[in-house]
């Protein structure tokens, strides 16, 4: 059997990182992409089990391409790093079905509860 593949959207080297290392340790395969162009792209040519998309990727309206991802892949999980967010925008993203919204720094052992419960809801849902 394959391992399960997640998309990273991001280019911010801690949370590449520490993604990598997540993906690693659950025994996933993670693909980077660092272009928002290329994370679009990517989402439309592959089916992945879950997304992860930070917002600071691109100059791209945020919630917009929140919306896109949700109508390119609407059963797929999406997690979403975000930084400096106010409740009010926080919860029109969360409003756009986001499975979760994280706030760097990212936390490892959240991050893989996260994944882990990203993953389950996927498998359920296919």
């Amino acid at each position: 059997m394959l391992s399960p593949t997640f998309l990273l959207g991001s280019q911010n080297i801690e949370t590449i990182q520490l993604c990598y290392e997540v993906a690693d340790e659950l025994g996933f395969k993670l693909l980077l992409e660092e272009k928002i162009e290329d994370f679009l792209l990517a989402i439309q040519q592959s089916e992945y089990q879950v997304i992860l998309f930070d917002l600071e990727l691109g100059s791209w309206d945020s919630l917009k391409s929140i919306k896109l991802i949700r109508r390119m892949r609407p059963k797929i999980p999406l997690l979403v790093f975000a930084s400096g967010l106010n409740r009010k925008f926080g919860g029109k993203i969360l409003s756009e079905g986001v499975f979760q919204l994280m706030a760097p720094p990212l936390n490892k052992e959240q991050l893989i509860m996260s994944l882990g419960a990203a993953f389950k809801q996927h498998q359920e849902y296919s």
